[in-house]
């Protein structure tokens, strides 16, 4: 790990006599290893956040008050500011200590805000808050604000309707998840790891948090300050050299309350996070680095050394968007460079690290003032929109000099997925402002629904799944599903919860329901692995040896009816008939095995058509297996032959479906968060307990197999044997997203990260939404720091 700078001086905060430590870790870092002191006499406490932080290192070189009512004033500050982290930043925002006077010597110990165009400021002391302000507040803590008297929708289940609770728990759990892990839906005795007992909301929430601290501890004992941990072999690893499981994880330490850990993160990120490095990755940095510290500035209530470490980084990266056409350079070095000489060239890149960025930087203009960050990232959905797509579907690899693409391969998995998610999120995240994004989001999932959305059937146990192929220019369908694809139904669960559908015609399923029969082949990802822990990918082939099935197993098949009982029953097997005979409508109409898909033209330009059928190894099918002419409306999904609501009523087989089976492309597992967020999505959308249970037996799952006993959790090499293969490495990912999303998911608290105050990035960074209470609060924020130092933006 790269050191901080040497003129850096390190910052303890509490006095030398009451401080004790929190940690003190080996860090790799020429400072040495940070000991956080714990406010308060005696050294109790542990606080960390910003108040008290700020509060804790003014009073302990000034105030001649007594030890006792020192650490009462700092219990108080600490009770305003965790208030805020739970809330969301509910509590009036008060800004941290930059410069700070040292406990021994006097001296300060200042950072600048190390930008680089425009005014110098260098050298320049950024004053906190006046400490009577602090005192005031600790001493006297706001009057809290009044609740909602009408509680907001997006704060609660909106969306009870029965009609979306299709599935339930099988009476008997016959996967190979339950036949080699134990690990079974429907069961609840307490299993080989002890948790299948538990059922209570809150003691799983307590549990997902007990396992964040855990997961803390191995990076803190065996990485702390580098980027990311092995685990397995309990050694560190770099990647940017810029402490990134550190960075990544702050707002979700603020959020899940682990205080005392976000004290020794918070602690260094002032005194050690030293973002003058190489080369990085656009994507990989701005997601990760730069939306983690615009979330840790929102959900500390302001703290103002997170604002400038993102005002320093934003800096860093904004020659990268000095190309020909306004597309960042996908890798690049963020060391000090010339600003208004740098040019860059994109060359190739993909469309995830071209689209994945206005979130982050129209935030860092929200927070500085700054506009030049916004307009930068905003030019490049202008780009975009320009590139030749497929009825919305935007081209997975391109030339971001020519703005051609690199093949006409369509995905919304990997090196795709993350644009999509953007269109949506943001047009929420400014409130509607952006309405090109939404545009461009409801174009792309029509394209969706008419290139690429697909129905299978997969047998007794599982029943019909629907899924998002991979395709190439409408012209054929490959059935591959992986594990990132799965972000999308809970984009679409969030897109329906605040009014997107992107249903053409009255009788398709609107976006929640699409969400709902996504979300099953997603789970099974975990349901149907032996150890429980999802493969990475898999293809969809078909079966060799189907099974006919009575009506009464069909009835009665595992995870297709839902809570609601019966007419939840009723439901499912209309779902599943009227896709059957959407296909007997679409078979009768065929006249032809020389198709017109809908006259649509391709990344190139021309009008495809095709003639025979082929199904290749890895679950790919030509365009031409698709029975119909249409790619509207009911003609865009089964890509198999079947019959009537009666032909379905006498069994899978009979009514002439092909039974396909799940097939690993990858037994790999890497701690990815993509299930665990659609589940969160979902359940805050419908209410449905279906999303509990299968996200409390997917952490079972991990927790038994991926974690490791010295501290921390590691990927898996393969998931399909019990013991699973180990795989080392912990994803920083891991407690950024996963963890967080399953902590999320057990929360009964309407007000924990409400959907009408934030919208989460790609990295699970939740940015205040333009207009929002928390939004209202940071601009005032801005206006107080901007009147006290000069600094900052008027944006």
């Amino acid at each position: 790990m790269a050191a901080a700078d040497a003129k850096r001086s390190e910052v303890h905060l509490g006095s030398t006599e009451q401080a004790s430590a929190v940690g003190s870790a080996e860090t790799g870092n020429a400072g040495g290893a940070g000991t956080v002191g714990a406010m308060g006499a005696g050294g109790a406490g542990g606080l960390g956040l910003s108040t008290a932080t700020a509060l804790g290192a003014r009073l302990a070189a000034a105030s001649a008050a007594s030890k006792a009512a020192v650490q009462a004033a700092e219990h108080k500050a600490a009770a305003v500011i965790a208030g805020a982290v739970h809330r969301g930043g509910a509590a009036n925002p008060t800004t941290a200590t930059v410069t700070m006077s040292g406990h021994s010597s006097g001296t300060d110990h200042t950072i600048n805000t190390g930008r680089k165009s425009g005014a110098s400021t260098a050298g320049k002391q950024l004053e906190s808050p006046a400490l009577a302000e602090v005192v005031e507040a600790a001493e006297a803590p706001p009057t809290p604000e009044a609740p909602d008297t009408a509680p907001h929708p997006l704060r609660h289940h909106p969306h009870k309707d029965k009609k979306y609770r299709i599935y339930k728990l099988p009476e008997k759990d016959v996967s190979p998840r339950c036949q080699k892990a134990q690990i079974c839906d429907g069961n609840y005795e307490c299993g080989p790891d002890g948790l299948g007992c538990i059922q209570d909301a809150a003691q799983r929430k307590e549990k997902v948090r007990d396992a964040a601290k855990w997961t803390w501890k191995g990076y803190r004992q065996f990485a702390w300050g580098h980027d990311e941990l092995n685990a397995g072999s309990r050694n560190s690893r770099e990647w940017f050299s810029m402490g990134l499981t550190i960075v990544d994880s702050l707002d979700t330490l603020q959020i899940l309350g682990m205080l005392e850990e976000y004290a020794e993160a918070r602690h260094w990120v002032i005194n050690h996070l030293d973002l003058n490095q190489g080369e990085v990755s656009f994507f990989e940095t701005t997601i990760r680095i730069l939306g983690g510290l615009a979330a840790a500035y929102y959900h500390s209530g302001g703290d103002e050394a997170y604002l400038i470490k993102m005002v320093e980084f934003a800096d860093r990266l904004m020659p990268a968007f000095n190309t020909s056409t306004g597309l960042p350079v996908p890798h690049f070095n963020v060391h000090d460079k010339d600003v208004a000489n740098y040019r860059g060239s994109v060359g190739g890149t993909c469309l995830a690290e071209a689209g994945t960025l206005s979130m982050e930087f129209s935030a860092a203009t929200r927070i500085s003032g700054y506009p030049g960050y916004r307009e930068a990232a905003m030019k490049t959905w202008q780009v975009l929109a320009q590139l030749p797509n497929t009825d919305g579907l935007m081209c997975t690899m391109l030339n971001g000099d020519s703005l051609t693409c690199n093949g006409n391969h369509y995905t919304f998995g990997a090196a795709a997925d993350s644009t999509y998610e953007y269109m949506l999120k943001q047009w929420i995240l400014t409130n509607g402002t952006d309405q090109i994004t939404l545009d461009l989001y409801k174009k792309a999932l029509r394209g969706m629904r008419r290139h690429m959305l697909t129905d299978l059937w997969m047998g007794d146990d599982i029943g019909m799944i629907s899924i998002v192929a991979e395709s190439d220019s409408g012209m054929s369908r490959q059935l591959l599903l992986e594990h990132l694809t799965c972000f999308l139904p809970g984009t679409m669960a969030l897109g329906h919860m605040y009014g997107v559908n992107s249903a053409e015609n009255p009788e398709d399923d609107d976006d929640l329901m699409v969400a709902v029969k996504l979300m099953r082949a997603c789970y099974e990802l975990y349901h149907h692995t032996a150890s429980g822990v999802a493969w990475d990918s898999i293809y969809y082939v078909q079966s060799p040896e189907p099974q006919p099935v009575s009506q009464q197993q069909q009835q009665q098949q595992a995870g297709q009816v839902s809570s609601a009982g019966s007419q939840a029953s009723a439901r499912q097997l209309a779902f599943q008939a009227n896709a059957l005979e959407s296909l007997s409508n679409r078979r009768a109409n065929a006249g032809s095995n020389d198709i017109n898909f809908g006259g649509h033209s391709g990344a190139d330009g021309q009008q495809h058509k095709s003639s025979g059928a082929q199904v290749t190894a890895g679950g790919l099918l030509k365009r031409q297996d698709i029975e119909g002419n249409t790619f509207g409306g009911h003609g865009r999904r089964l890509l198999q032959a079947g019959t009537s609501k009666d032909g379905w009523a006498r069994g899978g087989r009979a009514a002439g479906l092909t039974r396909y089976a799940m097939q690993p492309r990858s037994n790999e597992n890497f701690l990815r968060p993509e299930v665990a967020e659609a589940l969160f999505y979902l359940w805050r959308a419908t209410g449905d307990p279906i999303y509990r249970e299968w996200g409390w037996n997917m952490f079972r799952a991990y927790e038994r197999f991926c974690r490791v006993d010295s501290g921390g959790y590691q990927v898996l090499s393969n998931v399909n044997s019990v013991p699973p293969g180990p795989g080392n490495k912990m994803e920083s990912f891991w407690m950024a997203e996963t963890m967080k999303y399953f902590y999320l998911l057990f929360s009964d608290d309407p007000l924990e990260v409400p959907l009408d105050e934030f919208v989460f990035n790609t990295e699970a960074h939740p940015l205040a939404i333009w207009g929002s209470r928390t939004d209202k609060r940071m601009r005032e924020a801005l206006k107080r720091f901007r009147e006290r130092t000069g600094l900052g933006g008027d944006a």
